[in-house]
């Protein structure tokens, strides 16, 4: 999938609230689990940080916010890489932060260390978020990082080298941002709805996590996905590549949701697999007479 990666500048809800740094002539480490094709080493070695000041990063939040169409679900996917001299984080326990989306828990204790199983080793979580219809035609996705501080960790901070926001379709397999209503007059913020938004992490186990999974490669591979936000955390500016592609299909197909046994029958128990890429295995299968 073609991706274009940005500066986070414009989506911090305070300019002067993150940190941003560059760690040089870094070699990034990738794995079977986090291969190079996931993200380039520019935004492993690139990151936002809290700072160094533990009394005032354990009183505050480092937060993002994203403009989104409300009534979609959208897939977040969060990237980390160890990689900075200083601090130098290099031992599980080191750094320890709390992640929130939409004001709840997405993870509680994130240590980097131990889930990537070394410095300079990436490694990425995916969320899965739904962005109700009571927030409006837009919405603001936060994303919130606070220290853990529980386990006592040697630093009080967060990090976070990259981020990735895919809209996924309706239940009507639409992708179009509901339209507006005429305007009479603004209504005041205090009656404005802030519930907030529901979220599933998606390294769950259970047929809810191989359907969201699935649906996420099926997605992708017919190119319906059209809204996605990418980020890069850099105190230089990267140098944009553009890529065209000729020969662009476009599908119209009528998606609903589907439960595993159908998912099973349609891409005949996954007995052909058309390829491999960042969200996952792509199978072949036959929906509504309709290859894909």
């Amino acid at each position: 999938m073609f991706r274009r990666w940005l500066p986070d500048d414009e989506f911090l809800l305070s300019e002067n609230s993150g940190v941003e740094r560059n760690a040089q002539d870094v070699k990034i480490n990738y794995t079977e689990k986090t291969p190079a094709y996931v993200a380039p080493e520019d935004v492993y070695t690139t990151s936002c940080s809290m700072g160094n000041n533990a009394e005032l990063n354990l009183n505050s939040n480092l937060t993002w916010l994203f403009t989104v169409d409300a009534g979609f679900n959208y897939l977040v996917r969060l990237h980390f890489c160890e990689t900075l001299p200083e601090p130098e984080v290099t031992k599980p326990g080191q750094r320890i932060f709390s992640i929130f989306i939409g004001n709840l828990i997405a993870s509680l204790s994130t240590d980097v260390i131990q889930l990537s199983g070394g410095s300079r080793i990436p490694v990425y979580l995916d969320f899965s978020i739904n962005e109700g219809l009571q927030s409006g035609l837009r919405s603001d996705l936060r994303l919130d990082f606070r220290p853990y501080k529980e386990d006592n960790p040697k630093y009080y901070d967060a990090i976070l080298n990259g981020v990735e926001i895919l809209n996924l379709n309706d239940i009507g397999g639409s992708f179009a941002g509901r339209i507006p209503n005429p305007l009479i007059s603004p209504a005041p913020l205090i009656s404005q709805d802030l519930t907030p938004n529901r979220v599933t992490p998606s390294i769950g186990k259970g047929k809810l996590h191989v359907q969201v999974i699935i649906l996420i490669t099926v997605g992708s591979a017919i190119g319906l996905a059209t809204f996605i936000v990418v980020l890069r955390f850099s105190m230089r500016q990267m140098k944009r590549k553009n890529r065209e592609e000729n020969g662009v299909v476009i599908f119209k197909v009528l998606l609903k949701q589907y439960t595993y046994a159908e998912l099973k029958k349609i891409t005949k128990s996954f007995s052909y697999t058309v390829g491999k890429g960042g969200f996952g295995t792509v199978y072949e299968g036959n929906l509504i007479d309709t290859e894909f």
